[in-house]
């Protein structure tokens, strides 16, 4: 049986980069956003206790399929000028969301396009880049063993 990913995991999943402010010579944050196709988005609950007090949260795990269809970039390249538009980074403090957002994102209005998004959107906490250079898969394979890792609350 031949799997699709495409039809097997059609997960959207939409970043929203934060271009700090020094990098970008503006008084605020600059908001881009990117939608990537084809990414796996899970939600795994955790706990945790403290005396008698028990507490419950979440985290949500995100893998980035290497393909897309726009190149990832480290921050350090992706801050230069240009690279916002043709070109995707995952930093600590950027946002993701599980679908598409239509909404234009500024400084003003993170807070609030966020909250309308949850429970299906986060702030990333971490980010592995898990890609191999060389490996020779094919298909379903080279897909999802070469991706990008990320896990935000």
């Amino acid at each position: 049986m031949r799997i699709e990913p495409e039809q097997a995991l059609p997960q959207t999943v939409t970043i929203l980069n934060k271009l700090k402010k020094a990098d970008a010579n503006t008084s605020t944050d600059v908001w881009y956003k990117k939608t990537l196709k084809n990414c796996v988005w899970s939600v795994v609950a955790n706990s945790s206790q403290t005396g008698t007090q028990t507490n419950l949260g979440y985290k949500v795990t995100v893998q980035i399929p290497k393909a897309q269809k726009i190149p990832f970039k480290p921050y350090t390249e992706w801050k230069e000028a240009g690279m916002q538009d043709t070109a995707y980074t995952v930093s600590l403090d950027d946002y993701i969301v599980l679908g598409e957002v239509i909404e234009s994102i500024t400084s003003q209005n993170i807070v609030t396009i966020m909250k309308k998004y949850e429970p299906n959107a986060c702030k990333v906490r971490l980010f592995e880049d898990c890609t191999f250079e060389g490996l020779q898969l094919d298909g379903f394979l080279q897909q999802y063993a070469n991706i990008y890792y990320v896990e935000g609350v």
